[in-house]
């Protein structure tokens, strides 16, 4: 490195650990703006400080939308990649390289590596926030060209950390090799969850991913490497395994190992409110629905308003799941008037507990307002990669259906503790499981009498299932689906139902130990059955029920970086001229 022009430069060790001790700090204050205020005091001077600016001013632009976080995130973003170009290996050594044959992983001090490596992070982070902005093909093409430069400068990274025989510091090593696990392992894991149905930009850019190696490489980040890697890698995997795995999936996984990991934290970190989510959310999946809603009401109450939707969203939730609906109505008001990032959904949602309310207490001015909600749903919808996402495209269909329907919806709220799968939180809970069949029994009474319009009947018979498999009544759930799937035909309106139904079969018969059947009816609604609004949704679900089945979903193949002196990406001017419009709105 030229000591005249970069002599000023923290040392690389002094530069990781002054910056994990500062982002230490937030689980102690919990004060993000403080920790970006103090990154940005020595960005000029420390390469991780200028990255751990830039990366928790993404954060906090992807957890608000707010234009003047976006603006901050943009800037941040632009001098850390400045200052990495500025590091970097120049491209005229790639010919003294060739000439000498030296072993090319060797060639590089440890402030030019990790010059590439924060490159290729921030550069990573820069695109994924860019994908919550993102409405049109043109974007997308660039966004999977910065996505492209990320992953080929880490894949070379990885292979000059395997060939590179001396570092200057242990800790530049450990952290430079926690780095580039973390990356594969959370790109593994990404593209061996989807379905092949969700992987088209994944398909695109060319990627593969494998589940062992995910969390091979995770574990060992979490578990085996210190430092900000190490971190960063606890927080994904807690927020994989209670929230991914939760409401993703088929419910709560790998539940004792996050007990032990949250417990540590918190105990370590007892002001965090991080792990105070996380803590109360362990609670919620053990069963205390109640005492983890005093848990996040605990949040509201004392943290700082960043972390309020956290809180709001649960107890909107879980509120609806105990049938306390003016609890539920409240919290998801709070959303709407505050989210930007999905008001479709939140709104929607505060109608339907809205609606339900009014129904069950013959109340015409809550049924005019759920209405009047309703009516403005379609209106908000928002584009990702220039496409309405399913949990969005099933609510507008839902909400316009309220109104060809004569202002009513079969079971509103059911569908979407369903979609969402907080209706695993039946499980264990005896009472709430009991009020909500009651709830479905009485509606079923009322829709049998409906002989022009089976649908309706069908569809809370679909609901009662699932209650009745949450209640481990296995017979009598099955019973419920079959008589779904052979009443095919009378679906017109919701054809997600019988799909669901199917699978829902499968999912029984592998809680009862049917391997083989439940393996071949899984596969079957996969293949079968195609272009109806929850598709995404029963297909995430029915390969997470494979996998738990042995069925691998893994894509195989790594990646292999080209020359790093070929992977500029985007230099500091190339970023001024363009003025980075995938930032701005």
């Amino acid at each position: 490195m030229d000591s005249e022009n970069f002599g000023d430069m923290l040392p690389i060790e002094e530069s990781i650990n002054a910056s994990f001790n500062d982002l230490v700090a937030i689980f102690d204050t919990n004060d993000i703006d403080k920790v970006i205020a103090n990154a940005e005091a020595k960005s000029e001077k420390s390469l991780y400080h200028s990255g751990m600016r830039a990366k928790m001013s993404m954060l906090k632009a992807a957890l608000t939308l707010d234009p003047k976080d976006m603006a901050v995130a943009k800037k941040s973003t632009q001098k850390c990649l400045k200052l990495c170009n500025k590091l970097r290996k120049k491209k005229f050594k790639k010919l003294t390289n060739m000439l000498t044959k030296k072993n090319y992983g060797d060639l590089y001090s440890d402030l030019e590596l990790h010059a590439e490596l924060t490159y290729a992070m921030v550069t990573g982070c820069k695109s994924v926030l860019a994908l919550l902005k993102c409405t049109n093909m043109k974007r997308l093409a660039k966004i999977a060209y910065h996505i492209g430069i990320c992953v080929n400068i880490i894949a070379k990274c990885r292979d000059i950390f395997e060939k590179r025989t001396a570092w200057e510091s242990p800790v530049s090593k450990a952290n430079f090799e926690a780095a580039i696990r973390l990356e594969r392992g959370i790109r593994n894991l990404i593209v061996s969850f989807l379905p092949p149905k969700l992987l088209k930009i994944v398909n695109f850019l060319g990627f593969k991913g494998v589940r062992d190696v995910a969390f091979t490489e995770l574990n060992a980040v979490v578990y085996e490497l210190p430092g900000i890697y190490s971190m960063i890698g606890e927080l994904a995997m807690i927020f994989y395994w209670l929230y991914i795995e939760m409401h993703g999936c088929l419910g709560p996984a790998n539940v004792a190992a996050m007990q032990k990991l949250v417990d540590a934290k918190t105990s370590k970190y007892p002001n965090s409110v991080l792990y105070k989510v996380a803590k109360n959310k362990l609670i919620q999946i053990n069963g205390d629905v109640k005492t983890s809603n005093d848990g996040y009401k605990s949040i509201i109450d004392k943290e700082f308003e960043l972390f309020h939707k956290i809180g709001h969203w649960e107890l909107m939730w879980t509120n609806a799941v105990l049938c306390e609906w003016d609890e539920s109505i409240k919290y998801a008001k709070l959303l709407r008037e505050k989210t930007l990032h999905s008001p479709a959904i939140v709104t929607f949602l505060e109608a339907i507990f809205r609606y339900t309310k009014g129904r069950m207490i013959n109340d015409q001015k809550m049924l005019d307002e759920a209405a009047k909600l309703f009516e403005t749903v379609p209106t908000l919808r928002i584009r990702y990669l220039g496409k309405t996402m399913t949990l969005e495209k099933a609510v507008i269909v839902q909400s316009q259906r309220f109104f060809k329907n004569g202002k009513m919806l079969v079971a509103p709220v059911l569908e979407s503790l369903y979609n969402i799968n907080y209706i695993y939180l039946l499980n264990g809970n005896e009472a709430i499981a009991q009020k909500w069949f009651d709830i479905v029994q009485n509606d079923l009474n009322v829709y049998a009498k409906d002989s022009g319009d089976r649908e309706k009947y069908l569809t809370v018979l679909f609901y009662k299932g699932v209650i009745l498999k949450h209640m481990k009544k296995y017979n009598e759930a099955c019973e419920c689906f079959n008589t779904i799937m052979n009443e095919e035909k009378s679906f017109q309106k919701d054809k997600s139902i019988v799909p669901q139904a199917h699978m829902e079969i499968g999912l029984i018969r592998m809680l009862e130990g049917q391997k083989d059947e439940a393996k071949n009816i899984l596969e079957l609604v996969i293949k079968n059955y195609s272009k109806y609004v929850n598709e995404n949704i029963v297909h995430i679900k029915a390969y997470a029920a494979l996998r738990a089945l042995g069925v691998s979903t893994d894509k195989d193949a790594e990646v292999d970086g080209e020359d790093l002196e070929n992977l500029d990406g985007i230099d500091e001017s190339s970023e001024e001229e363009d003025d980075d419009d995938d930032l701005d709105d």
